[in-house]
C-alpha cells in the first residue's frame, strides 16, 4: 500500500498510525463528552484556592522548620490535616455553586463526570491505598513519609484528570508533585518540615499560578469565576 509520497506503507507501520489516530480520537471524545466538567474545572476560584491553601500550609511548614518551638507535640501536623480538609470542604462548596450557574450543570453532573465509568475506579482504589498507606505509615511511626505518597497519589489523579480536561494546570501539578515527592522520599526525614512545606507549594502553588496565567490568557484580561 502507497502512503501520501508515494512510497511502499509496511502493515506494522500502519497499524501504528490507526492505533495513534484512535487514541487520538478516543482523547477527544473524552473531552469533548465532558464540556460541564471543563467548563466547572476552568473557572479561577480553584487555582486562586490552591495557590492561597499552598502558601498558607508551606509558609507554616517553613516557619516550623525554622522555629520549632512553633510546633506542639502532634499538634502542626493535626492542623495541617485541618487545613487540608478545610480546603477540601471550600473547594465542594465551590464546585457546587459554579455547577450551579451553567445551563443544565449540576453539581451530581459533575461528579458522574468525574468518577464515573472507568475513572471511578481508579479513583477508589486509589483512595484505599491512600487510607492504607497513611495507617501504615502512622503505625511505623514514621508520619511525615504521609506527605510524599500523597503527592505521588496527585501526580496519577491530576494526570487523570487533564486526560478528562485537557488544562495545563492539572499537568504542571502532575509533574511538579512527582518531582516534589520523589525527592522528598529521601530528604524528609531529616528536616520533615521542609520538605513538607516544599512539598505544598511545589504541588498547590504551580497549580494556582499556571491556572490563573492560563485564565488570563483566554480572558484577554482580567479573571473571570
Amino acid at each position: 500500500m502507497q502512503n501520501m509520497n508515494g512510497k511502499m506503507s509496511k502493515p506494522q507501520d500502519l497499524d501504528l498510525e490507526s492505533l495513534a489516530q484512535t487514541l487520538s480520537d478516543l482523547r477527544r471524545s473524552v473531552r469533548a463528552n465532558n464540556p460541564v466538567l471543563k467548563a466547572v474545572a476552568s473557572s479561577t476560584l480553584y487555582p486562586a484556592l490552591a495557590l492561597s491553601l499552598g502558601l498558607l500550609m508551606g509558609g507554616y511548614c517553613l516557619a516550623v522548620s525554622m522555629l520549632p518551638s512553633l510546633s506542639g507535640e502532634g499538634s502542626s501536623w493535626i492542623l495541617i490535616a485541618a487545613l487540608l480538609v478545610a480546603g477540601g470542604t471550600v473547594k465542594l462548596l465551590l464546585t457546587n455553586r459554579i455547577a450551579g450557574r451553567l445551563p443544565n450543570g449540576s453539581f451530581m453532573m459533575v461528579l458522574r463526570a468525574i468518577y464515573g465509568g472507568k475513572a471511578g475506579s481508579f479513583f477508589a482504589s486509589a483512595a484505599l491505598c491512600i487510607v492504607v498507606g497513611i495507617v501504615f505509615i502512622l503505625r511505623s511511626g514514621h508520619p511525615w513519609f504521609i506527605a510524599p505518597m500523597i503527592a505521588i497519589f496527585i501526580t496519577f489523579a491530576a494526570h487523570t484528570l487533564d486526560l478528562l480536561i485537557d488544562l495545563p494546570e492539572y499537568r504542571v501539578m502532575a509533574w511538579s508533585s512527582l518531582v516534589s515527592g520523589l525527592t522528598a522520599l529521601f530528604f524528609i526525614e531529616s528536616a520533615p518540615w521542609l520538605w513538607t512545606g516544599f512539598i505544598f507549594i511545589a504541588s498547590f502553588c504551580l497549580f494556582g499560578v499556571v491556572g490563573l496565567a492560563r485564565a488570563k490568557a483566554a480572558s484577554g484580561s482580567g479573571f473571570g469565576a
